[in-house]
C-alpha cells in the first residue's frame, strides 16, 4: 500500500528545491553579469 500523504510530501519538497535552486542560480547568473559590466568599464576607462 503508498502512503500518498508521505508521497505527496516528498514531491512538494523536491518541487520547492529545484525552485528555490534555480532562483539562487538566477540570482547568480544576474549579479556576475552586473560584475562583468563594471570591470568591462573599468577596463575601457583604463585604456582611454
Amino acid at each position: 500500500m503508498i502512503d500518498w500523504n508521505l508521497a505527496i510530501k516528498i514531491f512538494v519538497s523536491g518541487v520547492s528545491i529545484v525552485m528555490l535552486v534555480m532562483f539562487i542560480l538566477q540570482i547568480t547568473v544576474q549579479i556576475s553579469s552586473i560584475v562583468v559590466r563594471l570591470i568591462e568599464k573599468k577596463a575601457a576607462k583604463v585604456e582611454n
